[in-house]
């Protein structure tokens, strides 16, 4: 995936990889990060809300 802010931009080439990274966060980590792509997708496509709400909750 490719961030906005470049700084925080990780590039997983690999699925394995990927998935071995995203499991090896504490669950309060997930939390967070989850929580806050949520944040970011509303305040960036508030009219598609209600299409996504089931990738939100």
């Amino acid at each position: 995936e490719r961030a906005r802010i470049p700084e925080l931009e990780y590039i997983f080439k690999h699925e394995l990889t990927r998935e071995a990274a995203y499991n090896g966060l504490l669950k309060k980590e997930r939390r967070v990060f989850h929580r806050q792509v949520a944040e970011a997708l509303e305040r960036l496509f508030p009219e598609r809300i209600e299409e996504q709400v089931g990738l939100l909750a």
